[in-house]
Order: C-alpha cells, then sequence, then structure tokens
C-alpha cells in the first residue's frame, strides 16, 4: 500500500513538471517551484524517474529513459510525458476490460451453478435411477449404472475443460489489458491473425506516435524523435517487415523536411488513439463471441448427458410395456 502510495505521488510530480514546462517554465525553473511547494523529495522522485516496484509503464519507462540518456534528453521530461500518455492508456485499457470483466463473472456463475447441478446429479438422482431401473426390471440400470460404474467422468470431464478454457482466457485477456495500459505491444499478434485482425498494427502505430511524442517533449529534435521513436517499440517476430514504410506513403519523415512534423504528429496520435481503441475493442468482441459458442457448445454436451438416464428409462419402460 505504501509503494502504491509513493508512485502515486511520483506520477504527481510529473504531471506537475509537465503542465509546467507546458506553461512556457525552463526546466530549471521548473524544479525550482516544485521544490518550493512540494518540497525537496518532490525533485528528488523527478529525478529519479524510476517506478520502485515493477507494474504498469515499468517496462517502457526504463526503455525511454534509456533512450533519452542516449539523446541527452532530460529524464524527468521523459518521465512526464510519459505518465501523461499512461494515463490515457490506462483509462483505454479500463474502458476495454469492463465488458471482459462482466463475461468472465457470468461464466463463472455458469460454471458453479453447473457444478452443484452436476454434484447433485452425481450423489441424489443417478442413485435413484440405478434403483428405480432395478425395481422394474429394466436393463440393469442402463444409462444411469453406466455413468455411475465408471464414467462419471463424460459429466466431471466438461466442467474441468469449462474452468481450463475460463483460466485460459483470463490469462490472455488480463495480459492484453496489463501491456495495454503500460503501452507495450501485443503479443501474440502474429500467430492469432483472427483474434487482433488490425488492431494490433493500430496499437502498435500509436504506440509509435506516443514514444516519439515523449521524446520531442523531452528536448529531442523532432528529426531524431522521428527515428528513435519506431526503434523502442517491440515487434513480434517479422511483423516488421509487413509494415508500409515511408517510401510507400506519407509520414512524419515528409513533415520533418516541411517544417510541419509538430502539427502531423499531434492528428496522427487524435487518430491512432481513436482507431487503436475502435479496433482492440472489435477484436475483444469477437473473441468474447468465440468464447461464447464454445462454452455453450460444452453446455450442450452436458445437457445431454444429463438427459441420457431419462431418455434410456423412457425408452425401457415402453418396451418392458
Amino acid at each position: 500500500m505504501r509503494k502504491r502510495r509513493i508512485e502515486e505521488n511520483r506520477e504527481f510530480v510529473a504531471r506537475q513538471f509537465a503542465s509546467l514546462k507546458g506553461e512556457g517554465y525552463d526546466e530549471q525553473t521548473a524544479r525550482s517551484r516544485i521544490e518550493q511547494v512540494l518540497g525537496a523529495d518532490a525533485v528528488r522522485m523527478l529525478e529519479s524517474g524510476q517506478p520502485e516496484s515493477p507494474g504498469r509503464g515499468t517496462a517502457t519507462a526504463r526503455k525511454l529513459a534509456k533512450a533519452a540518456d542516449a539523446l541527452g534528453a532530460d529524464k524527468a521530461s521523459v518521465q512526464a510525458g510519459l505518465v501523461q500518455s499512461l494515463g490515457e492508456a490506462r483509462l483505454m485499457a479500463l474502458d476495454w476490460w469492463r465488458p471482459v470483466r462482466t463475461f468472465l463473472l457470468y461464466l463463472l456463475l455458469l460454471l458453479a451453478i453447473a457444478v452443484g447441478l452436476v454434484a447433485f446429479y452425481l450423489l441424489d438422482l443417478l442413485p435413484k435411477f440405478v434403483a428405480f431401473s432395478e425395481m422394474m426390471h429394466v436393463q440393469s440400470g442402463g444409462a444411469a449404472e453406466w455413468i455411475m460404474s465408471g464414467h462419471g467422468w463424460r459429466l466431471i470431464g466438461p466442467l474441468l475443460l469449462a474452468a481450463l478454457l475460463m483460466c485460459l482466457l483470463f490469462a490472455v485477456m488480463w495480459s492484453i489489458r496489463f501491456r495495454m495500459a503500460g503501452l507495450m505491444s501485443l503479443r501474440g499478434t502474429s500467430r492469432l491473425p483472427w483474434l487482433y485482425g488490425k488492431s494490433g498494427s493500430s496499437y502498435r502505430d500509436l504506440i509509435r506516435l506516443e514514444y516519439t511524442a515523449i521524446l520531442n517533449q523531452a528536448g529531442v529534435p523532432m528529426a531524431d524523435a522521428v527515428i528513435e521513436g519506431p526503434d523502442l517499440v517491440d515487434w513480434p517476430g517479422r511483423e516488421r517487415q509487413g509494415e508500409v514504410s515511408p517510401d510507400d506513403s506519407w509520414g512524419l519523415e515528409q513533415a520533418v523536411e516541411l517544417g510541419t512534423a509538430a502539427d502531423e504528429l499531434e492528428w496522427q496520435r487524435r487518430i491512432a488513439w481513436s482507431q487503436a481503441q475502435t479496433r482492440l475493442e472489435l477484436s475483444r468482441d469477437r473473441f468474447i463471441l468465440f468464447s461464447r459458442v464454445l462454452f455453450y457448445m460444452l453446455i450442450g454436451y452436458l445437457v445431454i448427458m444429463l438427459y441420457m438416464p431419462i431418455f434410456t428409462l423412457a425408452m425401457s419402460v415402453g418396451r418392458y410395456q
């Protein structure tokens, strides 16, 4: 709890530093103002620029800090710009996560009900089916006895499979949310194109633009920031080879030559946030729909297994009569 509080204070200081620089203060004046109002501890937080414990944004902060050192930029300015970008990323990740959380709770409720029904069925109803069949001298207990004599896994198996799939779904979705909130590239975009679609490349474009803007705000010349920003993005596998090169489309490199890079960067960032959020939500909905179909198939199989003793007993009684 105390570490979390320290990180919140660090982010607050970074935001105030960024705001002061945005109002026209130079770095030294902004630091002096923060020390005057918030104290020397705030300046030390600003100078450290690194979270004390691993969490969302830690890897990104280290990557940008290393790039800032190499380019001679101010670490505090990099941290301040990153805090603002992470704030937007966390809000987007939270909006993306809410339907996933609702769906997971829905699946958990269905799984709990199914476990209760199967337990009641195995412990109470099936013995009664067997006793009734024996009393009626019908096929030595029929399907009920068949399930109880070593085939109970046909009822328990789907529940275990559903629980495993639910854990896998939670792990995948939580990883996506965690990486979104930390402005890190999504994993598996090349292995699961049906899941991500264009959302992986859209989100990667957003990260590239955010890294470029953060470096530029920290004092890196736009020409260098445009080159270094994409180099900081994680490109899974060979995905970078499939990207459109600057020679095939107009981009920031041309805007740098025209002297309009700052306006063009801001425009592309606004578009990238909107496109990334929309496409990530479409990928999420596609994955949830696929999960629904899979879980409903498991439920259908389970219902058939539950009704088998009833059907076989009815058929046997009909033939007996």
